[in-house]
């Protein structure tokens, strides 16, 4: 693939003119101002990461913050999705267009995202909203698929050129191909047509994690935190599920108020670390400098499966960099003996990306998956499935282990009582 081409640096007067040009196009402007934050009050060490993440933001552009150095395939994807984040906000100007994309999206209760290309094919305005937002960005932005694509310029200048179905066709991260979809992280309670929401794209622009996007006609970088507590209407971006309507497989439960932190139930007795962690040099699944690793597992429990999720922390580029191994407790998830003994059905680790839509892991040993918030659906680093994947219990030997290693990485389980 040739180089792609980026938002090139311009004079004053350039920069001026492509901004004016903008704001022609989608009656909303682009503020190349330094970043400002949604409203919240962190506390002071949030403050501090949050305001030394913002320093770095200064003179850059939502555009800029869309490389990815070191992947020039994410870089294509979040170019494309700049695209549809154009689109977007012009159609949410639409009080109509605005409400069709926000119920479809409170319906989507996996939070898999909705496919932006599959709305379209149901509303004709929508779609037409949508392909001439798509086109006037193209047109607007020196960026992928402009100076890259064969015959984009030919296309460009057709009246009748689908610019939604061509970009979505080439949302693709080999071997997996993606629909740009739109999904929140937290819920509104019902589409309020009067109050336009802030649209970000879900790529991480910095070692905070925040992400970056519009708030009406001002570029805003949006934290884990704000997104959490803010009472704005956010609207994500971003590369979701080939096909966004999945079903739930036959016999599975998803307990209420899962969360990605275990839950220690009174039950619990059997208690399960990670005491050996290791991410080797070539699979780092992050743009911004550590990786945040995160793990699941399914249980039997009774006559359903029960999940459980839970974090192994951080990870700094440069221990990925030198395949560096930690030696440290960390507490992965408590179970009953009879859930262990029953079969811990269905175990792995993955980057776990707070931003993202859910991405299914398929298990190789029966029908039911897991969901997970990954950008992509490559980025899980082991996964184990079958009855007893960490090994029978044997009388009452504890502690006792089990080694998972690959070439993306290697975890050391320790099984022990409580």
């Amino acid at each position: 693939m040739k180089k792609l081409k980026t938002f090139p640096s311009t004079p004053v007067f350039a920069g001026i003119l492509i901004t004016f040009l903008t704001m022609a196009i989608f009656n909303f402007g682009c503020q190349k101002e330094r970043f400002t934050k949604l409203p919240s009050e962190p506390s002071g060490a949030e403050k501090s990461l949050a305001a030394s993440c913002g320093d770095t933001l200064s003179g850059q552009t939502v555009l800029d913050l869309m490389e990815n150095p070191d992947d020039p395939v994410d870089t294509k994807i979040n170019m494309i999705m700049y695209h549809y984040a154009q689109a977007i906000r012009s159609a949410a100007q639409n009080p109509t267009q605005l409400c069709y994309m926000e119920e479809a999206m409170l319906g989507d209760a996996d939070s898999v995202g909705v496919s932006i290309l599959t709305l379209a094919q149901n509303s004709t305005s929508f779609a037409q909203a949508i392909n001439d937002a798509l086109r006037n960005s193209v047109n607007t932005y020196d960026i992928y698929p402009r100076g890259v694509e064969p015959g984009i310029d030919d296309l460009r200048s057709n009246p009748n050129w689908d610019a939604n179905t061509y970009l979505k066709e080439r949302t693709e991260y080999a071997p997996y191909s993606y629909h740009p979809v739109i999904y929140f992280t937290k819920r509104p309670a019902s589409c309020d047509e009067h109050k336009l929401p802030t649209v970000v794209i879900g790529h991480d622009v910095d070692d905070c994690d925040d992400v970056a996007g519009w708030r009406d006609t001002a570029e805003v970088i949006v934290s884990e935190r704000e997104a959490d507590t803010t009472s704005e209407v956010i609207i994500f971006v971003g590369p979701g599920l080939e096909t966004y309507t999945l079903e739930p497989a036959s016999g599975w439960h998803s307990p209420s108020g899962f969360s990605n932190e275990a839950p220690v139930s009174e039950r619990s007795v059997i208690d399960v670390d990670v005491d050996r962690r290791q991410v080797k040099a070539g699979y780092r699944f992050e743009s911004s400098a550590r990786s945040e690793i995160r793990g699941w597992v399914i249980l039997s429990v009774g006559t359903s499966f029960e999940e459980k999720g839970f974090d192994l922390g951080k990870i700094h580029k440069d221990d990925i960099a030198i395949s560096k191994i930690f030696e440290d407790d960390k507490n992965a998830f408590t179970a009953s003996p009879d859930a262990y003994i029953a079969g811990i059905l269905f175990l792995g680790t993955y980057e776990y990306d707070w931003f993202a839509s859910k991405k299914t892991i398929t298990n190789d040993c029966a029908s039911f998956n897991t969901k997970r918030k990954m950008k992509y659906n490559h980025e899980y680093y082991f996964k184990a499935c079958g009855n007893q994947v960490l090994g029978p219990l044997v009388g009452n030997q504890f502690p006792f282990f089990k080694t998972f290693a690959n070439d993306k990485c290697m975890f050391k389980f320790k099984v022990d009582s409580i």
